[in-house]
């Protein structure tokens, strides 16, 4: 529900990140430098496409991706249940970005229902 309130993408700063990279599950934090127009445009382009399914958010603050040892240009997926980061270095172009979404964002082991408990459990 937060992220329907959210902007496609939003600016993300020291004041609130650690907030922000907390609000879903997978969040995508672009980390740029004024210059990276292109990879901006192509992370806009994304968040437009995909706001319903995942939170986008951006900084120029260079600080941000020094404290996390994360290389400046990139978009880090931030992934709260994981705890850990996955990290798409530049350069890239919308179809990376696209395959590293779904990559990152794809559970290792999906939710258990009663529609694929048999596959699960090895059952035929």
């Amino acid at each position: 529900m937060v992220r329907e309130y959210l902007p496609p993408v939003t600016t993300v700063n020291e004041a609130n990140i650690d907030t922000f990279k907390g609000i879903d599950n997978a969040v995508f934090i672009a980390y740029l430098t004024p210059k990276d127009k292109e990879l901006e445009a192509i992370f806009t382009a994304a968040a437009k496409a995909n706001h319903r399914d995942f939170v986008f958010g951006l900084t120029y603050e260079s600080v941000l991706a020094e404290s996390g040892k994360f290389p400046i240009p990139s978009v880090v997926c931030h992934k709260l249940r994981e705890g850990e980061n996955e990290i798409l270095a530049a350069p890239f172009d919308a179809k990376l970005f696209k395959q590293f979404m779904r990559a990152t964002t794809t559970p290792i082991i999906g939710e258990m229902t009663k529609r694929n408990m048999n596959d699960y459990l090895g059952v035929r």
